[in-house]
């Protein structure tokens, strides 16, 4: 089951999306974002013409019930969060919205970042919006429910987080990875040219894209910028071959590669044998290998360290030889 909006319309489906079904018709009232706890329960926001739209559903979105968010502010209501049954927060014209009850009572925080058009929350506290000026969107972090905001991209069209520390957005056919709550972003591959325009992941490897002229892309492994397809090794004598290969790369500075020998109570330390150079970003397969030659008898380990140019690095699986 699922919900969606088109200007004045809310339309849902039951069979993933095969099929829609016209659920209400708002006729003056412009719905710009809708948001369900579950498929019955659910809350949208927008605009009338002298004052603010906001509605909630108990029956799966046959009838919607006016609610209030403030008896002293009209405006447009550009996006709702969520959080559970009792935590709301919605954004206005320069207003952020907050509800703890379940809505009966609202805490109206002033923002001084512009409008705000999107909004992900995992608490009452910690969540990201996206602002906009005259360059574009602009993604912000708050810690403390919004009263302090600190800009983590620009320029950006859309965003998700699943959790404290892993997200996304996307900026033209561009795609950027976040593992330290956006502190810190990877350009990822989006093997398109088309501009994009939303983004959503169902967990932290499955997610979908959608952009310009019916543009649908899916990645089923978190979009990592460096995708390897295999890694394996060869024995001749006393040299072992290590071989992999990339189905495509994205900011790739190479591969540092690390040795342990295999002692019988338990494995060695690590060590750093050797480095090959990546191919920054490329759409096509590369293949690579590397000797460790001179060997003396025993089990050995081996194991890749991808490294991007801006410092973030990821490990392989271990190939053990004898």
């Amino acid at each position: 089951t699922s919900f969606n909006t088109l200007g004045y319309y809310i339309y849902k489906t039951v069979d993933g999306g095969e099929n829609w079904t016209l659920i209400y018709s708002g006729i003056i009232q412009q719905i710009n974002d809708i948001e369900f706890l579950n498929s019955e329960k659910g809350w949208c926001v927008g605009w009338v013409e002298f004052g603010y739209l906001f509605k909630q559903t108990v029956d799966g979105g046959l009838t919607w019930t006016d609610k209030a968010v403030s008896p002293n502010y009209w405006g447009e209501l550009f996006s709702i969060e969520v959080v559970n049954d009792l935590n709301f927060i919605i954004t206005g014209s320069d207003t952020l919205f907050k509800s703890s009850d379940g809505g009966s009572n609202w805490q109206k925080i002033p923002i001084t970042i512009g409008h705000l058009y999107d909004l992900q929350f995992f608490d009452l506290n910690l969540g990201w919006v996206k602002g906009y000026n005259i360059n574009g969107g602009i993604l912000y972090k708050t810690s403390n429910g919004g009263i302090t905001w600190s800009q983590q991209a620009q320029p950006m069209r859309a965003f998700q987080f699943i959790d404290y520390q892993t997200g996304w957005y996307i900026n033209n056919n561009l795609i950027y990875n976040t593992t330290t709550g956006g502190n810190i972003w990877s350009l990822q591959n989006s093997n398109t040219n088309n501009d994009l325009y939303d983004i959503f992941f169902l967990d932290n490897n499955t997610g979908y894209a959608v952009g310009n002229l019916g543009t649908i892309i899916k990645t089923e492994n978190g979009g990592i910028p460096v995708e390897l397809i295999s890694f394996s090794s060869s024995i001749i004598d006393d040299d072992v071959t290590l071989y992999w290969q990339t189905a495509t790369e994205t900011n790739n500075q190479g591969f540092q590669i690390e040795r342990s020998k295999k002692l019988e109570v338990r494995d060695g330390e690590w060590e750093n044998i050797g480095f090959v150079d990546g191919n920054g970003t490329t759409t096509e397969p590369q293949t690579y290998s590397f000797v460790d030659e001179n060997l003396s008898t025993g089990k050995y380990q081996y194991r890749l360290k991808q490294i991007d140019f801006n410092g973030i690095f990821e490990y392989s699986k271990i190939v053990e030889v004898e």
